[in-house]
């Protein structure tokens, strides 16, 4: 993890957009993982805000 540095080619914007094409596919849960950042998930919230639900994956422990 301390080699990993902040990848410009995927910017909130273009994350967003991939995230809504994976779940246009039929993914059920997208979320994030290295070199994707708080910043990230907020915009993407924004962005499906509406068009989804959105479940903390706080709440899907136990499940």
């Amino acid at each position: 993890m301390d080699e990993l540095e902040a990848r410009p080619d995927i910017s909130p914007a273009v994350y967003g957009l991939q995230v809504k094409q994976w779940l246009g596919d039929g993914a059920s849960v997208v979320g994030g993982c290295c070199e994707i950042t708080p910043e990230h998930i907020r915009h993407l919230a924004d962005v499906v805000a509406g068009d989804y639900d959105l479940v903390p994956f706080s709440a899907l422990a136990g499940t």
